[in-house]
């Protein structure tokens, strides 16, 4: 069991080392980021706590299907 749950951190951190790749560039070259996320769907929930936030322009949240991530540029 010890070794599920340290594949699936495993995969965690490279999907938002890649995707913060994505992230980073296109900061860099002053394309608007609207959405950075870990995971595809809408953001996970409980009750009224849900597992995003949006300090800025992006909103950055963990989604409910884990099979990769993404970065929505204008």
């Amino acid at each position: 069991m010890a070794t599920v749950f340290w594949f699936i951190v495993l995969i965690g951190i490279l999907i938002f080392a890649h995707e913060g790749g994505h992230f980073l560039f296109a900061k860099l070259f002053n394309v608007k980021v609207l959405t950075f996320s870990l995971g595809f769907g809408k953001p996970i929930r409980f009750g009224k706590f849900k597992l995003s936030f949006q300090p800025g322009e992006t909103e950055y949240r963990i989604a409910w299907f884990p099979a990769g991530g993404f970065v929505r540029m204008l």
